[in-house]
């Protein structure tokens, strides 16, 4: 089997934790009113909000733990529901100019994530 490349690693590992620190975090930010106020100014009710952001917390938990394993829908599923999500944001959010700082981090990760190395350890991993 190929070797895992190195920011495959890191980026798994970063949606893994990143994925675990959020749930502590969303559970607090619901409950601040602040937070709420913002969310409720979205064209998305905020239980499709809420809903939303679970689902991509365990989506990105998934897509780490998957791309660690040589899983080639791991990558797949990260890429896919962030692209959506992004969409959804860029659709739906009264703060769109926030999204900048997340839209390039993912395009660095995506970029990392289909490098010759990263599909050779992904191509390998297909059964």
């Amino acid at each position: 089997m190929t070797k895992r490349p190195l920011a495959v690693t890191i980026i798994s590992w970063f949606l893994i934790v990143g994925g675990v620190i959020s749930v502590f975090s969303i559970s607090f930010s619901l409950n601040n009113p602040i937070a709420r106020d913002m969310m409720s100014k979205s064209l998305l009710p905020l239980p499709v909000q809420v809903a939303m952001v679970y689902v991509g917390v365990v989506i990105g938990i998934t897509s780490g733990v998957a791309m660690l394993k040589c899983r080639k829908w791991g990558r797949t599923l990260y890429v896919s529901w962030s692209a959506l999500g992004f969409l959804v944001s860029l659709v739906t959010s009264p703060l769109r100019l926030m999204l900048i700082p997340s839209i390039l981090v993912f395009g660095i990760m995506v970029y990392f994530l289909f490098r010759p190395d990263a599909n050779e350890y992904f191509n390998a991993g297909v059964k």
